[in-house]
């Protein structure tokens, strides 16, 4: 019966998140993902590979948004299975409670629903778990060379991976099985696991480790550092995971610690906190970042929750459910009347409508050397995957789109695309032959404006000021 509810939960998350794929727009970072596949490569400036080679493959099925969030679903559904398999042995129905709340949660329903580097690392966490406690049980080759194979994919998932290694030594020493550490059969996991991350380290070879050193920024954080960075990631963290459950998964570590149980998920969680809670410190971190612990734990503590308070667990995850479902039904139907750029929609609509007048405004542009532009990272890759005209972004900020433009802008007419979000003064910021205002698109849902995109034409582009 329990094996019967689990299949009917995870299709019904399935149903829904398929149901709602084809109904917003690419986010910042979707729409990033999408290019890679667009710009078939060994390795990327941001992270490894892995996100951009499934996209590649899914590419072949049908273009557009549906089919981009096709992988990320089914790694919804694999990832809750996997979490039901680590609890089912000790408790069935607690562990059908453990796979409702993870997916209840509503950074998950974002990973489970648009692909991210994120949503393969966490299927990779939860498959070398089940490779170590295999791994443990018997000795093999076999086993040491499936070990080597999860540890490759986890850092062509993303660069994070690496925090595995250490927690995975930590636990060998707590449970006093370093045999399977100093067992010669460990090269073959090593050597297994380089060969599948070489496209990653040819790929930084060949561009002067650019993506290494992007990485070792970002955890050295810059600058100075504080509380208030670490309290800020926190909070956002609190509401993202939803509150609730936010608190039932560090209850579940603690019950984990308290009880000795679950080990291996509690080095793998511990690694992931102390790194990110660290890192926070030093800069403000988005939700995402620490969502494997998340994902270790939403699970853990719903299943201690449910044998300990089954009623409070009942609600809590119910409760959760619902408001999931509610999320779900807003993005498909969007009844809700927001404040003018205030809605939370901002960053998944009005860029296809916007891009497509772009595109048919450039093509009124009488110049045979002209080009669409943005000015911001952040808006680049949804006015590239939504445009049918060449597309520069105009920054001094070294990145991934240094990588992918070919020629210069320098000498074109370009029309800029400036949403209001991300507005720049465009006449003052540039050196322009000639500038000139040429109309605008205003996005909205339900009469309120999401985004209002100005479009500025400033010709024989020269430079920034």
């Amino acid at each position: 019966m329990a094996q019967k509810n689990i299949i009917i939960l995870i299709v019904a998350f399935t149903l829904l998140r398929l149901i709602a794929a084809p109904f917003f727009g690419y986010g910042v970072d979707e729409a990033h993902y999408v290019l890679y596949a667009k710009h078939l490569s060994l390795s990327y400036f941001d992270h490894p590979p892995l996100v951009g080679w499934t996209h590649y493959v899914f590419s072949f099925f049908g273009s557009g948004e549906f089919w981009a969030r096709v992988p990320s679903i089914l790694l919804g559904a694999l990832n809750s299975y996997l979490a039901y398999l680590l609890l089912k042995d000790k408790d069935e129905k607690a562990a059908l409670w453990a796979v409702a709340a993870l997916n209840a949660s509503l950074v998950f329903g974002v990973l489970f629903l648009t692909l991210m580097p994120d949503s393969l690392l966490i299927t990779m966490m939860l498959l070398l778990v089940f490779a170590v406690k295999r791994i443990q049980n018997q000795t093999t080759a076999v086993n040491y060379l499936l070990l080597g194979v999860v540890f490759g994919l986890l850092g062509l998932a993303k660069y994070t991976a690496i925090l595995f290694v250490p927690a995975f030594i930590a636990y060998l020493f707590w449970v006093r099985r370093t045999d399977i550490l100093f067992s010669p059969k460990l090269f073959i996991s090593f050597f297994t696991a380089l060969l599948l991350i070489s496209p990653v380290i040819i790929w930084n070879i060949q561009n002067d480790f650019s993506s290494f050193a992007y990485q070792a920024s970002h955890v050295s954080g810059g600058e100075g550092g504080g509380f208030k960075n670490f309290f800020i990631s926190l909070g956002r963290q609190f509401a993202a995971y939803n509150p609730a459950l936010f608190i039932v998964a560090f209850y579940g570590l603690y019950m984990a610690l308290k009880k000795r149980e679950f080990r291996l998920e509690a080095s793998f969680g511990l690694a992931v906190l102390i790194f990110m809670f660290i890192s926070q410190y030093r800069q403000v971190a988005l939700p995402h970042w620490i969502s494997p612990f998340f994902a270790l734990f939403i699970p853990v503590g719903a299943f201690y929750l449910y044998r300990e308070y089954p009623r409070l667990a009942r609600w809590v995850v119910g409760v959760s459910v619902v408001l999931a479902v509610i999320v779900h039904a807003e993005l498909i139907f969007k009844v809700g009347r927001f404040e003018d750029y205030k809605s939370p929609f901002r960053d998944i609509a009005g860029w296809s409508e916007a891009c497509a007048e772009a595109s048919k405004r450039l093509e009124e542009v009488k110049s045979v050397n002209k080009a669409l532009a943005v000015t911001n990272w952040t808006v680049a890759s949804r006015a590239i995957v939504y445009s049918k005209a060449p597309v520069y972004l105009i920054d001094e900020r070294k990145d991934q789109f240094d990588i992918w433009e070919e020629g210069s802008p320098v000498g074109k007419d370009l029309l800029f695309i400036n949403p209001k979000t991300f507005h720049k003064d465009i006449n003052a910021s540039f050196i322009c032959g000639g500038y000139e205002k040429i109309g605008s698109y205003e996005a909205k849902i339900r009469g309120g404006i999401v985004d209002t995109f100005e479009f500025e034409l400033c010709r024989d582009f020269r430079g920034i000021r």
